[in-house]
């Protein structure tokens, strides 16, 4: 039924759900990227965490080597 209490055909009734289904569509496909975004922010940051973790690694590893061999304990 239209907003008077008529009866609609089918096409009108389609056109019009597809119409109000739109923004819902584009506010779905909104969300979605902005996670996607927060998902590669997070994995990024993960990656530069354990980059730095590995760095932080070597230069205690070097550094206790280089006490090692200058034999200072």
């Amino acid at each position: 039924m239209d907003t008077e209490g008529k009866f609609m055909d089918m096409e009108e009734y389609e056109a019009i759900s597809a119409k109000a289904a739109q923004p819902q569509k584009v506010m779905e496909e909104e969300k979605s990227e902005s996670r996607r975004r927060e998902l590669l922010q997070s994995l990024e940051s993960t990656r530069l965490t354990q980059t730095l973790r590995e760095t932080l690694a070597d230069q205690r590893e070097e550094e206790s080597r280089g006490v090692a061999a200058s034999g200072v304990v």
